[in-house]
Order: C-alpha cells, then structure tokens, then sequence
C-alpha cells in the first residue's frame, strides 16, 4: 500500500513510483511479457536494461547477431519495439520498460 508522504522530494517521488510499478505493473504488464517466447524475453529485458544494437542484444543474450535481428522483427511486428535509425532498438512503451528493470535488478 503507497504510504502518505508529507515532502515530495525527488526521492520521494521514485519511491512512489517504484511502488507503483510494483503493484499496478505486475497486474498491467505480466500476461504480456508472459506471452513472449524465452528469447523474446530476454531480447526486451536486454533493450529495456539499455542494449538498443543488434550486436549489443545479442551479447547480452549470449546468441548470435543473426538470430538476434530475426526476433527483433518479430517483437517490431508485435509492437514492443520500434528501430528508430538504422540498426538502433526502443521499447515502444516506456513504462513496460521501468517495469522490467524494476524486475529485472
């Protein structure tokens, strides 16, 4: 439960965010990261922990570069993530990002 706080500070602020995410965020986001194949997961935690190349997922992922860029495509079909310049990966839905980091740390 978000407990009442009389300062709003900045760390304030990310703990009620983090405590946010926490609670509402498993119910928002787990069915659909639940969803994704095993590498698909690993490839969206790996862009979401600040892996945005093709050649940096793949070392994160322990696969290589080529298998990496096929399922980049799928989850850019599915609309987790979009390439904003050439060989350069977002996640479309930022809070889905925090929310795996939260997860993920």
């Amino acid at each position: 439960m978000l407990e009442r706080k009389t300062e709003l500070t900045p760390e304030v602020t990310g703990e009620i965010t983090d405590e946010f995410l926490k609670e509402e965020g498993d119910i928002l986001f787990r069915e659909e990261f639940e969803s994704l194949s095993p590498k698909e997961r690993l490839i969206i935690i790996s862009v979401a922990m600040g892996c945005h190349k093709p050649k940096e997922i793949a070392g994160y992922v322990a696969d290589k570069v080529s298998n990496v860029s096929r399922f980049l495509m799928y989850l850019e079909e599915k609309g987790h993530i979009s390439r904003r310049e050439k060989g350069y990966y977002v996640l479309e839905d930022p809070v889905f990002g925090m929310w795996l980091r939260g997860r993920s740390l």
